[in-house]
């Protein structure tokens, strides 16, 4: 799932160490209406996940927004 996620959102933003199992992101969503609204958009992966983008089967267990108003634009 790890490639999937990485060719969808891209890099993650705040580099936690090689290895890391959390991925962050910084995202910036722009209305009709010109207003901005940023969040953090935060990837947590399973206890087999070792850091490599490969073919492996792991999973992304839990996903989080910051602030929570943020999910909106998850669904």
């Amino acid at each position: 799932m790890a490639h999937l996620i990485y060719q969808l959102i891209g890099t993650p933003h705040f580099s936690e160490g090689f290895n890391a199992r959390e991925w962050d992101y910084i995202l910036k969503f722009h209305s009709t209406d010109d207003r901005v609204e940023t969040c953090q958009y935060k990837i947590i992966f399973d206890d087999s996940y070792e850091g490599r983008l490969r073919n492996d089967e792991f999973f992304a267990t839990e996903f989080y927004w910051q602030p929570a108003s943020c999910a909106k634009y998850g669904r």
